[in-house]
């Protein structure tokens, strides 16, 4: 079976570098072989089972090679138009049905089953993880290895890492900020810790993230408001689907009105930010980190909703 993870991005040979909290580069872990890439990066028919994959594959110019994906990719526009094969359990039969000469999947137990089967009857796929910013600013450039779209890759990482120089610059000696950074859907509220996409760009915009401070890494789910109370943050920011409307806002607000303890609510801190820019590590990451960074340093930034520093 032709599954890929890891591939190395060494060939990109252009200093892109991206980092944790410590400042080191991840470290790619092996390389296809010659013929291997060669076959993929021409692959016409491709199905991607990972929301992530598919904005990456439009961003990189390949959307009219897309042919199949699933019901969570949502973005851009144009990818909901195209032929979806199920949800977080795609169909096999489907994605079969479609033809493709690639299938690109998320690492990890989810799609292990499908994948298996498509291995059987020699359907390449290729794996990317995405889960923290590490993983996903690498495989953004792994799937314009393997699909020969170097440079654009190339392109939409600089673009990220400009936005991360330019609000280290603002931000340098400025007094860091609690931020409460939250994830909300209809069942759940989940709170960010440490090693998500989350956390890291409250502390690439000059915060301090709450929950690193007093719990384990990853994600809480089922979080409650009583918890809030004793870590009393100074900003509480919701992931907020991909557009942000006032009636969003007020149920934010609202949500959190009787926490009035909380400096964040004393002070109308609570801000809401498109989740394809903010809980997930997409092309369009850079937009989210600065308008990130300007709703917790307004007083360098001066319009949250088009930052530029």
């Amino acid at each position: 079976m032709k599954w890929l993870t890891g591939i190395a991005i060494l060939c990109l040979g252009t200093g892109l570098v991206a980092c944790g909290d410590g400042g080191e580069a991840p470290k790619p872990t092996e390389n296809p072989s010659p013929e291997t890439t060669a076959a993929i990066a021409g692959s016409q028919r491709i199905v991607s089972l990972s929301p992530f994959a598919t904005e990456v594959l439009f961003a990189l110019g390949l959307g009219d090679r897309v042919v199949g994906v699933t019901k969570y990719c949502y973005y851009p526009p144009e990818a909901r138009k195209v032929t979806q094969v199920g949800d977080l359990k795609p169909s096999y039969e489907k994605i079969m049905g479609l033809q493709p000469d690639l299938v690109i999947a998320t690492v990890g137990q989810i799609h292990r089953d499908v994948l298996k089967k498509l291995g059987a009857v020699d359907i390449p796929s290729f794996g990317v993880p995405s889960a923290s910013f590490n993983e996903g600013y690498l495989a953004i450039a792994e799937i314009g290895v393997v699909l020969d779209r170097v440079s654009e890759a190339h392109q939409i990482l600089e673009r990220i890492d400009e936005a991360r120089a330019q609000v280290r610059i603002r931000t340098a000696g400025l007094k860091k900020v609690r931020v409460l950074g939250l994830i909300w859907d209809d069942r759940r509220v989940t709170a960010s810790g440490k090693g998500t996409t989350i956390d890291f760009l409250i502390k690439a915009a000059g915060g301090e993230n709450v929950i690193t401070s007093a719990e384990n890494r990853g994600y809480i789910r089922n979080f409650q408001r009583e918890r809030a109370v004793a870590l009393a943050p100074d900003v509480i920011v919701f992931s907020a689907g991909e557009g942000v409307t006032p009636e969003q806002v007020a149920k934010a607000k609202t949500f959190w009105a009787q926490e009035t303890s909380i400096p964040a609510v004393q002070n109308d801190r609570i801000y809401l930010i498109p989740s394809g820019t903010f809980d997930r590590v997409t092309p369009r990451l850079d937009q989210g980190l600065r308008q990130l960074a300007a709703y917790l340093h307004p007083e360098v930034f001066s319009d949250p909703e088009s930052p530029t520093p």
